[in-house]
């Protein structure tokens, strides 16, 4: 299948970190917890989340919502980044920095780890050198919510041990399909690799003001300029006119020449105030790639002991711990925007 991705060892490994990351957090939230509490807190949480579905937002200051998101947005939201940046990108070298609005629990900076990889694969076998030059990749995520970056954080190093566990320094040529003999000997772009490098240049900031005036910020400039992106990080007007005051501030001081927008509001007029607030255009995905499996089993199966553990202790949103979470391919084809310089 021409559009079929190759990494489903990827995805696995991801799948296996939002689970662990899960099952600790869990266990640290409900130390010394009596079981009708835990339920208490779980149905908060979940009617928190809930707010998504209207289109509004959550309180991400909650540890408990940051907790719950991860187990069932976040998987959403890696791959929608996932496949938003694949389709932008294209086969082009991925930008070196990106400052990322709404940056949650790290998707993009997840995300762009992945592409990275696979474009220094191909780079390889194009030049036929084991370590194609590339220099230094960096996300800059703003986001207000301290829970939700804690937990990008976690999950980002849970995701490194997964993949140095199962496979150290396994490069993406090994997934690929690409025959031995012509894999270049002695690859130094594996996803280990890229994931180390990342570490040290990606950061996170409650605002812009603070990555503003951050050290990263001042040594931020790349020959190939900066790319802005918000994935799903638009609910109401007010939202918006944030949106809209932060954009234009990026805009004058650090100049991006690709801005690249999801939205998480279906409502098609909603859409259009924005494109017109914010001088965008629409641009849907056509090039999805297909999953060898949807449905993230560490992370259900994760969920579903929870269900069990809780039976009876909560009123109103069990049912939800019941259902399979995914990584929704069909849903990242709803909305995407773009805005090149």
């Amino acid at each position: 299948m021409e559009n079929q991705d190759p990494r489903a060892d990827v995805w696995r490994w991801l799948d296996c970190a939002i689970a662990e990351v899960a099952k600790v957090d869990y266990g640290r939230l409900t130390k010394d917890m009596s079981p009708s509490s835990q339920g208490q807190r779980v149905d908060r949480a979940l009617a928190e989340l809930y707010k998504l579905q209207e289109g509004e937002q959550p309180d991400y200051d909650d540890e408990w919502v940051a907790l719950f998101y991860l187990t069932w947005y976040q998987p959403r939201q890696i791959f929608l980044a996932y496949s938003a940046l694949r389709q932008v990108i294209r086969g082009q070298k991925p930008p070196s920095q990106i400052i990322d609005y709404g940056c949650g629990a790290s998707a993009v900076q997840i995300a762009l780890s992945i592409l990275i990889a696979q474009w220094l694969r191909d780079e390889s076998i194009r030049q036929g050198v084991p370590n194609p030059s590339h220099g230094i990749f960096a996300v800059h995520g703003i986001d207000p919510s301290e829970p939700m970056r804690r937990i990008g954080g976690v999950l980002w190093r849970q995701f490194q041990k997964e993949v140095k566990d199962t496979s150290p320094r396994i490069t993406i040529s090994d997934l690929s399909g690409v025959p031995y003999n012509k894999r270049p000997k002695n690859f130094k772009g594996s996803l280990l690799d890229i994931m180390d490098s990342m570490t040290d240049s990606c950061e996170s900031h409650a605002s812009y003001k603070d990555y503003a005036k951050s050290h990263a910020a001042r040594h931020a400039a790349a020959p190939d300029g900066c790319w802005l992106t918000a994935m799903h990080a638009v609910y109401d007007e007010s939202n918006q006119q944030d949106m809209k005051t932060v954009f234009s501030l990026i805009r004058k001081e650090q100049e991006p020449t690709l801005e690249l927008v999801t939205f998480s509001v279906p409502d098609s007029d909603s859409k259009q105030r924005f494109f017109w607030t914010l001088d965008f255009k629409g641009m849907e995905l056509s090039s999805v790639p297909a999953l060898e499996e949807n449905v993230l089993e560490r992370t259900t199966k994760w969920r579903l002991g929870l269900w069990e553990k809780l039976e009876g202790e909560m009123k109103y949103f069990q049912q939800y711990l019941e259902r399979d979470v995914e990584w929704d391919p069909q849903r990242v084809e709803k909305a995407v925007m773009i805005r090149r310089k």
